[in-house]
């Protein structure tokens, strides 16, 4: 499992989502608010510079559980802040069982995938046969990354740009269809909730102002406990978008917490 690595106190784990790698992820390293932490942006297995699977295996979902649970054990992690993107949400259930995984003591959750409605567009596409799955995801990915090119207002974005189209072509896109499939079946806001209520731990969900989607959450978990912050300017890629508020939130809550 490919990671970035830096060491500090407390730590911070990073989970891309299924339209990710870790490099989505470099801000964190380079923010000011989080100077002194720990920080491990990974690249799940079968993303990014992560090896691929040479047989797909039954489950994936459990495997990327015990990857995970194995690097932690690596750089002896006592104690994380956990960080899920998108659909990495779904990982979260399967975590919060797994006896070996430092305690968590706080979760932020970017643009999570936590409703059913979320998943509409994304459940169609899985239903494709594989070549038209794979022609699909390939061209959404081209034409995302120019439409954010043209966007580009500094070199750090450029670079934030180019690693995003980076991980499109490092892509195993047979495991991404299989692995989505797992999380769908997983996605259901009362199981998020289940799990961390019970738990009593304190969770945050940034979501993008530009998410249509996204912008309906507050009614559905205002309730909840989960302590939500609209990111400006951003859509599903706050981290990308507006890097400098999304790390604020992360780490400065972290000290308020």
């Amino acid at each position: 499992m490919a990671v970035t690595y830096r060491p500090g106190n407390p730590v911070f784990l990073f989970v891309h989502g299924l339209g990710g790698c870790r490099r989505h992820f470099e801000g964190a390293f380079s923010s000011l608010c989080g100077n002194d932490f720990g920080i491990i942006s990974v690249d799940l297995l079968g993303f990014g510079d992560s090896e691929h699977f040479r047989v797909l295996p039954e489950k994936i979902l459990p495997i990327q559980i015990r990857a995970l649970s194995e690097l932690l054990s690596a750089y002896r992690v006592s104690e994380i802040t956990l960080v899920l993107h998108s659909l990495s949400t779904a990982l979260l259930p399967a975590i919060i069982k797994e006896k070996s995984w430092p305690k968590i003591k706080r979760i932020v959750f970017i643009e999570g995938d936590i409703l059913k409605c979320q998943l509409t567009w994304s459940k169609q596409l899985v239903q494709m046969e594989d070549r038209k799955f794979i022609d699909y995801i390939k061209k959404f990915g081209l034409n995302a990354v120019q439409a954010l090119r043209l966007q580009l207002r500094t070199f750090h974005d450029k670079k934030l740009i180019e690693s995003w189209a980076a991980c499109f072509t490092t892509l195993d896109i047979y495991a991404l269809k299989h692995m989505a499939k797992e999380c769908f079946e997983l996605v259901d806001l009362g199981i998020v909730l289940d799990t961390v209520n019970r738990l009593d731990i304190p969770c945050e969900y940034l979501y993008g102002e530009g998410n249509h989607v996204a912008k309906s959450l507050p009614e559905a978990i205002h309730c909840s406990g989960f302590h939500l912050s609209p990111i400006l300017s951003s859509g599903h890629y706050p981290m990308l978008d507006n890097p400098d508020e999304t790390y604020l939130l992360i780490f400065q809550n972290n000290n308020n917490g």
